[in-house]
């Protein structure tokens, strides 16, 4: 027997209504990504447990590097470093480079010796009983002569410094400490980022600022090191070593070449 139209349209109706019930019912925020989000708002609350909670359950939905890291780092804020060790291991299996491979080693072997420090340990035993030795009297001091005065040299003038190559290398040694200035700071940078108490986004983003710091560092070691170079090759007569003399043209401060054969 073939169904009525009427009784079609009540099934589909039926089935229209069960699929809304079911989309009204699932809450708000379950996917891997908002739970992950909450963990991390909740862990920089300092609620350890809740934050665990969250990223585990965004763990069983996607097993996202970031969320692994941070569940081991929950179980070590938890005084659970049993717990924590697994989690940096499989963190480290699939990390993406070897930047990223040093930090999960570093923190694996952290909790290691957390571990480690946790086992008891025998009581260690007395140091052996050792031979008296007989006192050795220390040697007479020799006598310290007088040391003789140093002549006295005359005094030879100075020559006059170029403000060419005075610029050289001052601006090279300037140079030289701006570029150390952002080394240190981006050593800085990310010593605060790697001591394992941040987040893997925070650990991402201060590894980007420290790798700027360090490419800007270096240009400026290039920039000083060629400075201080010039100001070398620039004597102070204002005479070039390659024989290139520098001479004032009439109409002002310009620079004629002449070369010396």
């Amino acid at each position: 027997m073939l169904p009525s139209p009427r009784r079609s349209g009540w099934c589909a109706l039926c089935v229209a209504l069960a699929v809304c019930g079911a989309a009204r019912a699932r809450p708000a925020g379950t996917g891997a990504e908002d739970l992950a989000a909450a963990g991390v708002k909740a862990f920089k609350a300092r609620d350890y447990r809740v934050a665990l909670d969250r990223f585990l359950a965004a763990y069983r939905l996607q097993r996202m590097p970031e969320v692994v890291w941070n569940v081991g780092r929950c179980h070590e804020e938890l005084d659970d470093p049993e717990s924590a060790l697994p989690y940096f291991e499989e963190f480290r299996a699939t990390a993406p480079d070897a930047e990223t491979r040093a930090l999960a080693d570093a923190r694996i072997a952290e909790v290691r010796a957390r571990i480690e420090a946790r086992r008891p340990r025998p009581a260690p035993e007395g140091p052996p009983p050792q031979e008296a030795k007989p006192a050795i009297l220390p040697a007479a001091p020799s006598p310290i002569a007088a040391p003789a005065p140093a002549p006295i040299a005359a005094a030879v003038p100075k020559p006059r410094v170029s403000a060419v190559k005075a610029g050289l290398f001052w601006g090279g040694l300037g140079a030289a400490v701006l570029g150390a200035s952002l080394h240190v700071g981006g050593y800085v940078s990310w010593r605060d980022v790697s001591d394992g108490t941040h987040t893997y986004p925070d650990v991402e983003a201060g590894r980007k600022t420290t790798t700027a710091l360090y490419g800007t560092a270096y240009a400026l070691y290039g920039v000083a090191a060629a400075a201080v170079a010039a100001s070398f090759l620039v004597p102070s007569d204002g005479r070039h070593p390659l024989g290139f003399a520098a001479a004032p043209a009439p109409g002002g401060a310009s620079l004629v070449a002449s070369l010396r054969w």
